[in-house]
């Protein structure tokens, strides 16, 4: 779920309160709150993002899968599936997995494939 800070003032001060205390650091890029909700089938596919993720395991568990390195907006669009709606990558070649469960937290940083 994106923007979840949009949805309450009481959401955006606790975003706003645990990114301060927690994860806060003046080389990350901070765009929106996310919650991840583990239902079955879920997920958008593996993908790129333009600002550090601080991943929220809201409810269910989830399998996280990472690629080692970040990738440049060139090799993510060269590697972009185009038959999906989404900005999706075709070839992902994950070098790692976490499992979340409610509560875990993972940190994702700009630009790696996940």
């Amino acid at each position: 779920v994106n923007d979840v800070e949009t949805l309450s003032p009481a959401v955006a001060a606790a975003s706003r309160d645990l990114w301060e205390r927690h994860f806060a650091r003046a080389d990350w890029i901070r765009d929106d709150a996310m919650l991840s909700l583990a239902a079955a089938g879920g997920g958008v596919g593996p993908h790129v993002d333009g600002s550090d993720v601080v991943l929220a395991q809201a409810s269910g568990r989830r399998r996280w899968c990472l690629e080692r390195s970040p990738v440049s907006r060139r090799d993510a669009e060269a590697r972009r599936d185009h038959a999906r709606e989404a900005s999706c990558l075709a070839a992902f070649r994950a070098d790692r997995s976490f499992d979340l469960d409610p509560g875990d937290f993972l940190y994702v940083p700009a630009r790696l494939p996940h």
